[in-house]
């Protein structure tokens, strides 16, 4: 059941958050959109709480990671978390999909740590600058 959340995840809300990304040119806000859901879906669906819980979790989450985002002196914090999160969603989905190799796993998982780093990074730039 897990496996289905992480796939519903990647097929639908990853082309949500790069529709946001490029109608609202946020990156931040759109990974703390995307992260938000997912854990309010695997709270559901690994531990079977009920929806309403689901839900609150996932707001808290959202503000939670809002705050780290606004806070200049937390920025680092969020990029943190963004970059784990996304390098261990592709690893797992690596993982799973090459029975098991980790040299792929590895591989992937660091790629996207890596250039969700890169992206947070220009992002950061272009608050800084106001361009």
């Amino acid at each position: 059941m897990i496996i289905l959340a992480l796939i519903f995840g990647t097929v639908f809300l990853i082309p949500v958050a790069a529709f946001l990304t490029i109608s609202i040119a946020n990156i931040m806000m759109a990974d703390t959109l995307v992260i938000s859901v997912l854990s309010g879906v695997l709270l559901r669906v690994a531990l079977h709480l009920h929806p309403v819980f689901c839900i609150l979790a996932s707001a808290a989450v959202f503000g939670g990671m809002t705050f780290l985002y606004m806070k200049e002196k937390w920025f680092s914090a969020f990029e943190l978390i963004s970059m784990l999160f996304w390098g261990y969603l592709a690893g797992f989905i690596v993982h799973d999909l090459s029975g098991g190799d980790r040299l792929w796993t590895w591989l992937i998982g660091m790629s996207v740590c890596a250039l969700n780093y890169i992206l947070h990074e220009f992002e950061r730039h272009r608050m800084c600058t106001g361009s």
